[in-house]
């Protein structure tokens, strides 16, 4: 009786433990009739990697463009979003001033992440405001074809600027962010 009790407690400890070495998978989409699929667009180069430079302590540095915009593969899937509402989500460390330093040493320091052709123009993106609304006009006209057939406007996209603000301890900013996009 004793070994049988002994057992289950010693199975009951490795399950525990094994239940504490879980890993969290965050997924996310979205359900839509439109499939105008986005992405970024960074210093006229696709790509998600943003370089914010060196800033001084307690400085601001320079705005880097981002854009979101089709990829041309996708183009044809976007359709007539020219009358549609767009909504860019974002999921991040936000705090409120803006995309908080996750893992970087620069204590204090966080990035101005503002949409500049958002139906309120330089709507910021901060804790509490993780969505901004575009119009569809922003990335697609329509041709003058018949049928109409979708084409990227000439200087399209959902566009944003990041901006590294440096607080007074020097160090490294790291952070990362993703988006998601609803048609309406």
């Amino acid at each position: 009786m004793k070994k049988t009790l002994l057992s289950v407690g010693i199975a009951a400890v490795v399950m525990a433990g094994q239940a504490q070495a879980q890993t969290v998978l965050n997924f996310a989409g979205n359900v839509t009739s439109t499939t105008c699929a986005l992405v970024p667009e960074v210093g006229g180069a696709q790509g998600a990697s943003i370089n914010l430079g060196d800033v001084a302590p307690g400085q601001a540095g320079t705005a880097q463009k981002i854009v979101l915009k089709p990829a041309l593969a996708s183009v044809a899937g976007c359709g007539d979003i020219t009358a549609k509402d767009v909504r860019v989500s974002w999921v991040a460390d936000f705090d409120n001033n803006g995309l908080a330093n996750k893992t970087g040493s620069a204590t204090g320091s966080w990035v101005e992440l503002k949409a500049t052709n958002a139906k309120t123009a330089n709507t910021l993106v901060k804790l509490g405001a993780e969505n901004v609304d575009f119009l569809g006009s922003e990335i697609i006209t329509m041709s003058n074809d018949t049928p109409p057939v979708p084409q990227l406007t000439t200087d399209g996209g959902l566009k944003f600027d990041a901006t590294l603000n440096a607080g007074t301890a020097p160090g490294t900013y790291v952070s990362t962010a993703s988006f998601s996009v609803a048609y309406n």
